[in-house]
């Protein structure tokens, strides 16, 4: 059982947005560095720099202040992975299954018919087969 604490957000919602603030935080200081070391414009350099100082900021001290940013990036994220998941499996299957049957196809292979030839029934007795005997399993 989750206990409240007195900002109206449970321990493990807690624990979580302060992962995000480090997390998110740590990610805006790499961009910070990597940008300084390539050169990269004030224009990102900056804005970086003050995410990263907000986030860490925010994860040490007020952690109810990254709810909004944390619904943000999930929502962006959940866009992001049903888009790509949508591209990679119909890549998936028209770059590999599709060309795969064409070719069976033109060698004239029938993997299902050849699978279904011989029936995989079971034969049960018909007093096995009786739906009474299954009506009060429980």
């Amino acid at each position: 059982m989750e206990t409240v604490v007195n900002q109206g957000l449970s321990v493990r919602k807690r624990n979580e947005l302060r992962r995000f603030g480090f997390s998110f935080g740590a990610g805006m200081a790499i961009l910070v560095v990597v940008g300084l070391w390539k050169e990269f414009g004030s224009w990102v350099i900056i804005p970086a720099g003050l995410l990263s100082l907000f986030h860490f900021g925010c994860a040490l001290f007020r952690i109810e202040l990254l709810r909004p940013t944390h619904s943000a990036v999930s929502f962006v994220g959940a866009v992001l992975g049903r888009a790509v998941t949508a591209l990679v499996f119909t890549l998936v299957f028209y770059l590999l299954f599709t060309p795969i049957a064409v070719i069976l196809r033109l060698c004239k292979k029938d993997v299902i018919a050849n699978n279904s030839r011989s029936p995989a029934w079971i034969p049960i007795p018909e007093r096995q087969n009786d739906p009474e005997r299954v009506r009060r399993l429980f």
